[in-house]
């Protein structure tokens, strides 16, 4: 069948879709996109209201459009809300840890028998397992995503990640470190390291023993031909020293950390159910400005959190200001049914809008201060792409998003390619040349 793959949400889900693209394909099914699709598997996310709202919207409009078409639905909106997916017209509903029943869904929908509807959808076991979707060994032109953890074990009051992706799992190193092989050997030259809370990996009951995040950079940056490593968000109360003295000691590690502050107001963290506190926040900053002062650190900051004083969205405002963070992801807080925050008294719409564009300002402040100290400087280029004016672009290693025109390189340069230039101000790319990795 042709099979049509859509994917929102996080780099999570854009690396799961990948791999069951690859199942797909080794199942007989066409997913290149040529042509009118048979079939359409949404892959979708429900972190904020929004989310779950685009979620929502997606699948109705695919159903409109595709009324012949055989149209599965999954991920964390339909692991809260299976039902609401069948009843906007979804023929299979799968949840986050079945996805591979994709290929049976569409067996079953070729032979004519009936949809499984939302009864594939299954709540968490405690010891729930990680669940592989198989190896991914074709890469895209030069950056990779690669799983290596699920779930998350917080207790954070504004969060239904628990709920929607269930306790964490970690993934076994030998399928971990053959994929990422398959990868380079696909042509790969950068491998991001990821899942729903990395920092995780290895502390679970049922992985591998003597294994951890550390360990496993380790082993993915030994393998021969890797140009980039790099890390996906990791909690502050994971930023060890231990962790950033193993990353740093990798040639190949890139210095850009993603480390969600969400607040920077004390009494709001607690309420939050965050598990640190400013000062070890600003303690982790620290270590890592310590180790490379050029690294770039950005993070995600929450405006509007149920019962937030103006005082509390100041001195939140204030600390983000003091740590210098070479990006900002800013969202309102967002109600979500199950998550223990949602009975609190949330602010209006308004309040919430105006603390975002605050922050927002502050963000673009920090964003460009951060970037104008390497104007001038000598900045290392992996091309991710080389268009046929001969324009190319890619990131720094402190992920810089660099845009270079023709005539500033040779013709030869091609993706996966390091260039190196003098870093100029036209070179860089716009609002959102740094982010979470």
């Amino acid at each position: 069948m042709r099979v049509k793959l859509l994917t929102l949400g996080c780099k999570v889900n854009r690396a799961e879709t990948e791999a069951l693209a690859r199942l797909l394909r080794a199942a007989g099914h066409d997913t290149g996109g040529a042509g009118e699709p048979e079939a359409l598997v949404l892959n979708t996310c429900a972190v904020t209201g929004a989310s779950a709202g685009k979620s929502r919207r997606l699948t109705r409009r695919l159903r409109r459009d595709y009324p012949r078409a055989c149209l599965i639905v999954m991920g964390c909106w339909t692991q809260l809300q299976s039902g609401e997916a069948a009843d906007l017209g979804a023929d299979f509903v799968l949840g986050t840890q079945e996805r591979a029943a994709a290929a049976d869904c569409l067996a079953r929908w070729q032979s004519g028998r009936s949809s499984a509807g939302a009864a594939a959808v299954r709540p968490y076991a405690e010891r729930a397992a990680y669940e592989e979707l198989g190896l991914v060994s074709a890469a895209g032109p030069v950056r990779a995503m690669l799983k290596i953890q699920d779930g998350c074990d917080g207790g954070c009051t504004y969060c239904i990640v628990p709920s929607a992706r269930g306790p964490s799992r970690s993934r076994l190193p030998e399928r971990v470190l053959a994929e990422a092989a398959g990868l380079v050997g696909a042509g790969a030259k950068e491998i991001v390291l990821t899942g729903i809370n990395i920092g995780l990996y290895g502390r679970e009951n049922g992985a591998a023993p003597g294994w951890d995040l550390g360990r496993l950079a380790r082993a993915v940056a030994a393998l021969p031909g890797l140009v980039r490593l790099r890390l996906g968000s990791l909690e502050p109360q994971d930023c060890t020293a231990e962790l950033i003295r193993t990353m740093y000691g990798l040639p190949v590690f890139c210095p850009h950390w993603h480390i969600p502050l969400q607040s920077g107001a004390d009494s709001v963290l607690a309420r939050m159910g965050r598990v640190y506190r400013t000062a070890d926040y600003r303690r982790v900053l620290e270590r890592l400005r310590a180790g490379r002062p050029d690294v770039a650190v950005t993070t995600d900051i929450m405006a509007g959190f149920p019962g937030e004083t103006e005082a509390e969205h100041a001195a939140s405002r204030r600390f983000a200001a003091e740590c210098a963070f070479a990006g900002l992801h800013v969202f309102p807080f967002s109600r979500r049914e199950g998550a223990a925050a949602a009975d609190l008294p949330d602010w209006p719409g308004k309040v919430k809008a105006e603390r975002v564009r605050d922050l927002l300002a502050l963000a673009g402040a920090a964003r460009t201060a951060y970037r104008e100290r390497f104007i001038g400087q000598e900045v290392k280029i992996l091309l991710e792409y080389v268009n046929s004016a001969g324009k190319s672009g890619g990131h720094t290693e402190n992920y810089l998003n660099v845009v270079l025109p023709a005539a500033s390189h040779p013709e030869f340069w091609r993706p996966g390619q390091v260039a190196t230039c003098e870093l100029r101000r036209e070179y860089l790319a716009g609002a959102n040349d740094i982010e979470e990795a």
